[in-house]
Formats: C-alpha cells, sequence, structure tokens
C-alpha cells in the first residue's frame, strides 16, 4: 500500500522504474526498505499490476497510474500519510535526476521526470537534492527551447525557498543558482533588462565570492554591454570573464566554451573578425573533442558561430561550406525528435545560413530567410533581437532580388523596432538605418538615402570611431548616395577614405573592401581618371575572382560596372 500511496503523488504520465531503483539511496523514505531489496521492490510492483490499479510496461520500464485512481487513493489519506508519500515522491524524482542536463542525452529522462514535477510540488520541498533537481529541471526547460516554462518554473521556486536574508549559506547558494538559471531564460526570452538587473543583484549578494555560480553569472556582464552598444568595454569584462572560467573549471569545460564563445561575438563587434574565427574555431574544436560526436547539438552550436565568424571574415564560401554542414546536424537531430524546428539554435542557425547563401551567391537564400523570419515572429514575437535580425538578413535579400519595395517595409520596420529596443544610439540602431538608406538608394531616392545615411554616419562614428566596420560599410553607401546626386567629388573623398579604412580593417581581399573599390573606380571614370579607375578595376577584378569566384553575383554587378552596397549583418549579441 505505502508503494499505491507513493504512486498517487506523481503525475498522470509514465513513472520510471528507474526513480523507484534509484529511490533506496534514500534511507528516509518511507519505502526504503521496498525498494533496497530487488525482490521486496519487483513484489510490491507485480501486486499492483495485478490488480490492475497501475499499469506496468516491462518494454518501456515504467508503470502509470490513472489520475482517477490517484484521486481515490489521495483522498483516502490523512494529511500526515499524504505529505510523507508527497515527500517520498520528491526523494524518487530526485533519484532518478540525471544530473547533467546540457547532455541531450538526458534529455529523455528529463522530460519523463517534468511531467511529475507539478503535481507532486517538488519546488516546495526542502531536502537539497531535490532543489538541485528542480534547478536542473529550470536548466533543462531552457536548453531544449521553453524559456517560459523555465521562468516559470524559477519563479514558483523562489517563491517557496528561503531568502538570501535568511542568512542560511545553503539557501543564499541555492538562490544564486536560481536567479543563474532564471537570467538565461529571461535572456532567451529577449527581457535583457529585468535580465540585468536580476543578475547584478544576485552577484551583489555575493559580492568578492569567486565560486562557479557567481563566475557563469558574470558572463552577463559582457552581455549587458553590448547590449548598451559599449563593444569595447564588453571584450574587456569577457577577456576577464575567460580567465576567471579557466582558473575555476579549465578550459576543456563546457561553461568555458560558453564564456570563450562571447568573447569571440566581442571580437567580432569590434571589427576583429580574424581573431573572432580562431576564437570560434578553438570553442568548436574543443567542445567536439570535449563531446566525442559531431552531432551533439553544442557542437554544432559552435560549428555555427564559426560559421558565422568566417563570413564576416569575407570567407563566404568555406562559411557556407561549413553551415551546410551545421544543417545537416539540425536536420538530424529533428528527425529523431531531439530538438524541435522551431528551437531558438535552429532558428539562429537558419537566419545564419539565409546570409551565408546571400554572401555566397547561392541559392534559396529568399526563401529560407522569409521562413525563419516568419517563424521567429510568431515564437519568439516582433520585437525579439533574433527577430529583428532575421529582419535584417531578409530584408537584405529582398533588395538584391530588386524588390524594393517588400525591402524598404521588412527594414523600415526593423529600424523603428531596434531603435525603440536598444535606444536610438545604439550602433545597431545606426547600422540599420545604413542599410535602409542604401535600399533608397537602390530604389532611385538618393536624396532620401543621403539624409538616412548622413544622420546613419554620424551616430556610428561617435559610437565606434571612424575605422569601425560598421562606419565603412555605412560609408560605401554614402558615397554611392553622393554620386547619385550628381556630386561625384564628394563620392571619390568619402569613397577613398573608406577604401582605406577598410583596407586597413579588413584586408584587401575581403569582399567588402574589393565592393568599395570597385565603386571608387566608377567615380574616378567620372570625374576622368580613366588610368587610375582602369589600374583599380583589375586590381579588384583579379581579387574577386580569386576570393568569390568568376560566377559570383557580386563580380558580375561589378564587371556591369553597377555601384555595389553592403549588407549589415547583425551578430546576435
Amino acid at each position: 500500500m505505502d508503494l499505491l500511496r507513493c504512486c498517487a503523488f506523481f503525475g498522470a504520465g509514465p513513472i520510471p522504474l528507474e526513480s523507484l531503483e534509484r529511490g533506496r539511496y534514500f534511507p528516509e523514505s518511507a519505502l526504503h526498505t521496498t525498494l533496497l531489496d530487488p525482490i521486496l521492490r519487483s513484489r510490491a510492483i507485480g501486486a499492483l499490476g495485478r490488480t490492475a490499479l497501475v499499469r506496468v510496461n516491462p518494454v518501456s520500464r515504467t508503470i502509470q497510474i490513472h489520475r482517477l485512481v490517484q484521486g481515490v487513493v489521495r483522498d483516502g489519506m490523512s494529511e500526515a500519510d499524504a505529505e510523507r508519500s508527497r515527500h517520498d515522491v520528491h526523494l524518487l524524482l530526485a533519484a532518478a535526476d540525471p544530473g547533467d542536463p546540457d547532455d541531450f542525452d538526458n534529455w529523455p529522462r528529463y522530460e519523463e521526470l517534468r511531467g511529475h514535477m507539478d503535481p507532486s510540488d517538488a519546488e516546495g520541498c526542502r531536502h537539497v537534492t531535490v532543489r538541485r533537481l528542480v534547478l536542473n529541471m529550470v536548466r533543462y526547460l531552457r536548453v531544449v527551447g521553453e524559456p517560459v516554462a523555465a521562468q516559470t518554473l524559477a519563479d514558483r521556486a523562489l517563491d517557496r525557498w528561503p531568502t538570501t536574508d535568511s542568512g542560511d549559506a545553503e539557501a543564499l547558494a541555492m538562490n544564486l543558482a536560481i536567479n543563474r538559471s532564471k537570467v538565461d531564460a529571461l535572456v532567451a526570452l529577449g527581457e535583457y533588462e529585468e535580465a540585468f538587473a536580476l543578475s547584478r543583484s544576485s552577484l551583489e549578494a555575493r559580492s568578492g565570492d569567486e565560486n562557479p555560480d557567481t563566475v557563469i553569472l558574470g558572463r552577463s556582464t559582457g552581455v549587458e554591454l553590448r547590449w548598451k552598444g559599449d563593444f569595447a568595454k564588453a571584450l574587456e569584462a569577457d577577456e576577464a570573464s575567460v580567465d576567471a572560467h579557466t582558473r575555476i573549471f579549465g578550459r576543456d569545460h563546457p561553461q568555458t566554451f560558453m564564456a570563450t564563445n562571447n568573447l569571440a561575438v566581442d571580437h567580432a563587434l569590434n571589427g576583429r573578425y580574424g581573431k573572432a574565427v580562431q576564437e570560434d574555431e578553438k570553442v568548436y574544436r574543443d567542445c567536439l573533442t570535449f563531446y566525442g560526436r559531431n552531432d551533439h547539438p553544442a557542437v554544432l552550436v559552435y560549428q555555427n558561430a564559426m560559421a558565422r565568424s568566417m563570413r564576416h571574415a569575407g570567407h563566404y564560401r568555406e562559411a557556407l561550406e561549413s553551415a551546410g554542414q551545421v544543417y545537416e546536424g539540425y536536420r538530424s537531430l529533428i528527425r529523431r525528435r531531439i530538438l524541435r524546428e522551431d528551437h531558438p539554435w535552429v532558428l539562429v542557425h537558419g537566419n545564419d545560413l539565409a546570409a551565408a547563401r546571400r554572401d555566397a551567391g547561392g541559392t534559396n537564400a529568399l526563401s529560407l530567410a522569409s521562413d525563419v523570419h516568419n517563424r521567429c515572429w510568431r515564437i519568439l514575437g516582433v520585437d525579439h533581437p533574433q527577430t529583428l535580425a532575421t529582419a535584417m538578413t531578409l530584408g537584405s535579400i529582398l533588395r538584391g532580388a530588386g524588390r524594393y519595395s517588400d525591402a524598404l517595409d521588412v527594414l523600415t520596420d526593423a529600424v523603428r523596432r531596434y531603435e525603440s529596443k536598444l535606444g536610438a544610439d545604439h550602433p545597431y540602431t545606426h547600422a540599420c538605418g545604413a542599410s535602409l538608406a542604401a535600399t533608397r538608394r537602390q530604389d532611385g531616392a538618393p536624396a532620401a538615402a543621403t539624409g538616412l545615411i548622413e544622420s546613419a554616419l554620424t551616430g556610428l562614428r561617435g559610437a565606434l570611431g571612424d575605422d569601425h566596420h560598421f562606419t565603412l560599410i555605412a560609408m560605401i553607401t554614402h558615397a554611392g548616395a553622393l554620386a547619385d546626386l550628381g556630386d561625384p567629388q564628394a563620392a571619390l573623398d568619402v569613397g577613398r577614405e573608406a577604401l582605406d579604412g577598410l583596407r586597413r580593417t579588413l584586408g584587401p581581399d575581403h569582399p567588402h573592401t574589393l565592393a568599395c573599390a570597385g565603386n571608387l573606380s566608377l567615380v574616378l571614370s567620372d570625374l576622368g581618371g580613366e588610368e587610375e579607375a582602369a589600374t583599380l578595376r583589375a586590381d579588384t577584378l583579379v581579387r574577386y575572382q580569386r576570393s568569390l569566384g568568376e560566377q559570383h553575383p557580386a563580380v558580375s554587378l561589378f564587371l556591369q560596372r553597377r555601384r555595389l552596397d553592403v549588407d549589415f549583418s547583425p551578430v546576435p549579441i
């Protein structure tokens, strides 16, 4: 009867027999004697099966009790007996905790336990092992792409657990750990301001204490600085974060991989794409060695980040090849029902793959970008940073396809939402304004484009400086608009400055540098400097063909003596 009473406080779904078997490790359980002996345990389960009150499935190794039977059993119990049985369920669930929600091999087991957490009121248990299960379940929900459920469970636990004011060291550690997981969920939801406020308050409560939770939570400092547009300070913060992670966890640890990935993002945002590629390659190789399989979701996340950095560094063909491998990896995980089609990692990759196809001159970029943007809009919300990033990719591809009206609609909305979400002075707001200006110019409105681009340039110079990549590609659009307005001398001056800066920062063979060089050759011809223009065109063509190939659309436009604009691709911050 003790086992039947216990089953009444599980959820209505299948109960893994493993939780009963591992329950023998908790001597405080009322079922300890029964669970300790395999013969007694088997007899007890068999007896329940013969009464038809419980359905035993030897194939899936589960037992299941109907919710009506559960209700009848609970109604016949005293309050003390009910509390004891409920606590036994907590201990049995904790006994079945795989312990590592980041390992996708453990996800099916966490999903089995998930259905029993709420019915048993697990977050209300005071046992430290049960609270650790609640923490791991919050992490599991976040990592499988359910941040709303993760935040909800974290909030329920925080409402029930002792506060940090209690002076209890264990309570303080548990609150810090679950707040860290809640911060991750809030970031995944795009609720950055709330996430940063919670992170700061949690770190202040443990000021000066370097432990695993404070070091992990400290990663949010770099995210907040990026969110505020201070890319240089974010780089400094994340360099210190990598050092701290290496001290606490060592180099070959998943938490250190995450910290190093953040550092690679900082390098990219500061225009150091070569360094970003180096850091991303290191993380990808280390993660692959750690997990020992190229289909692990974490390995695919870091391979995708590496492909993105390759693309920003101008290695378009290599980036597309790597992104294609990630695509196949995700499709395999989706077919095996390990990930869903709408998992955030899959959506991020979809946007990166569409951009890689665009930059490499590949096919199906528009259909993919449109599909990913629609799914982000529906699943994440219209103002989520990932939705806005997909809007920028979609807008640029629409512009490249000559669908200027559609591109203007998408980009105008994205600029407005970026300004509302990040602020009018954020570099992303200005860079998106520059992309909108490029579309205005190509749509035959150079005067309107000039007003937009001059405003964007002023903001980018103030926020990032004259030699930042974002500033320089905006100058390409500015020079094009000036040329279209019939001011070739001003276009020449701006174009020369941009080309000098791009050669310094990106190198002479980067496609953005070559686009600027090609545009400059047109202006030189307009001003009668045909000899210099011819020399520049010949050098640019050789570099274009070497880096992109003769069939690339940008090379074709260059040969047609068409002015080129450069696309702004937001890096996930």
